[in-house]
Parts: C-alpha cells; sequence; structure tokens
C-alpha cells in the first residue's frame, strides 16, 4: 500500500501553511508503481507532476496490510506498539487505533487545518470514538470496513457508507471511485469558498481501489 504524498504551495506568502493531500492506494505493490508498463498510462501523469514538483514519491513507509499501514501513518508510530500488527480489523472487533493515541489529523487541526477525509478508514468502529470525525477529522465521507461492494457499498449484508455520521442510502448502484471523487471536489470547492485565505486544507485520501473485492 504505498502512499503518495502530494502538496501544494498555493499560498502566497511564504509564511503561510501548504495545502496538504495525502493519498493511500490499497494493496498496490512496488513493482505495480509507476515504473510498470502496465500502468504507465496512468501514472506517466504522476511523472509529469514529480517534474513539476508537485509530489514527492522518494520513500515508502508502508505495511504489507491495510491496517497497520493506516495507524502507522495515522500515529506516526510502529503498528507494534500500537497492537494493529498481527491482521487487519474485521468489522465486529472490538478494537482499533488506540483511543490514547494522538492522529496526524488531530495534529493539523490543532495547527489551524481543516482536516478532511475521503474513502476507507479501516482503523476501528467499536465505539463513536473510534470513527474518523472523533479521531481530528472535522469531515469525512467513506466507510469504516476493510472492504465492501464497490457498487452497493455493502459489506456483510448491511450499507457501510458515511457522510461524517450519516449513513448515505443515495449511491446504490454508483461506483465508488466516482462517489469519491465527486465528494472530494465538493469539498475542496467549499473549502476555498467558505475558509479564510489563511485556513490550511488536509485532505486524506484513502481509496478504495485496488482493494478487492475485484
Amino acid at each position: 500500500m504505498p502512499g503518495v504524498l502530494f502538496w501544494s504551495n498555493l499560498a502566497l506568502a511564504a509564511a503561510k501553511s501548504p495545502n496538504l493531500v495525502f493519498i493511500l492506494v490499497d494493496d498496490m505493490g512496488y513493482n505495480d508503481f509507476y515504473t510498470s508498463s502496465d500502468m504507465s498510462g496512468a501514472w506517466s501523469n504522476v511523472q509529469q507532476l514529480m517534474g513539476e514538483r508537485c509530489v514527492k514519491i522518494d520513500h515508502y513507509y508502508t505495511q504489507p496490510i491495510c491496517t497497520p499501514t493506516r495507524g502507522a501513518f495515522m500515529s506516526g508510530r510502529y503498528p507494534v506498539r500500537l497492537g494493529l500488527q498481527h491482521a487487519v480489523i474485521a468489522g465486529a472487533q472490538n478494537y482499533g487505533l488506540p483511543l490514547d493515541d494522538v492522529t496526524l489529523a488531530d495534529k493539523l487541526h490543532a495547527a489551524g487545518y481543516n482536516t478532511i477525509g475521503v474513502g476507507k478508514w479501516h482503523l476501528g468502529m467499536y465505539n463513536n470514538a473510534s470513527t474518523p470525525t472523533r479521531r481530528g477529522f472535522n469531515h469525512y465521507f467513506g466507510y469504516y470496513n476493510g472492504a465492501e461492494d464497490y457498487y452497493t457499498h455493502e459489506v456483510g449484508g448491511y450499507l457501510d457508507l458515511h457522510d461524517d455520521e450519516v449513513i448515505q442510502r443515495s449511491f446504490d448502484g454508483v461506483y465508488g471511485l466516482d462517489v469519491f471523487h465527486d465528494h472530494i471536489e465538493k469539498r475542496i470547492n467549499e473549502h476555498a469558498a467558505q475558509q479564510t485565505s489563511d485556513t490550511p486544507l488536509f485532505m486524506y485520501l484513502p481509496f478504495q481501489n485496488v482493494h478487492s473485492p475485484l
């Protein structure tokens, strides 16, 4: 699951904090990345952005499965320090990212960022305190489990698609990436219209693709 860190220094004054967008790609191997001939059509655009100094892909800080990667990224700690090193969190399991760990979203929110997440959470949902809007995000649109149907947005027979803490029932039959793409655009436009010019944006985008179910 390589992560790709995007940043945009759109601020005119050097003292202003940059906008930050972090894209987490699920289950993409190192050899599937931008050096792969199979993906050259898509990743040529990423290489162009790298040439424009908008994208940084120098290192790979990752774990081989979903929950440990997310736990490490959100906390800055090794998964073994979080108790998340063993496997992924299933929906019925009563644990998650420890509640006494401060998240990256908490830190950036405290630093004045508008914190928004869109996509797959997979860091616990066994109580309200474990959900993303209680872990530092002003807004979060996506699902809490590890994998769900791309069109019904169900996992195990129940709907798992949330706008903040409200279940969304109007996207049945709409492909997940399209749903997330449209919501990302909506939130960026809202940020531009509603926030002051000195409020930076942190957007966390743990996309569903290329993860199962295929």
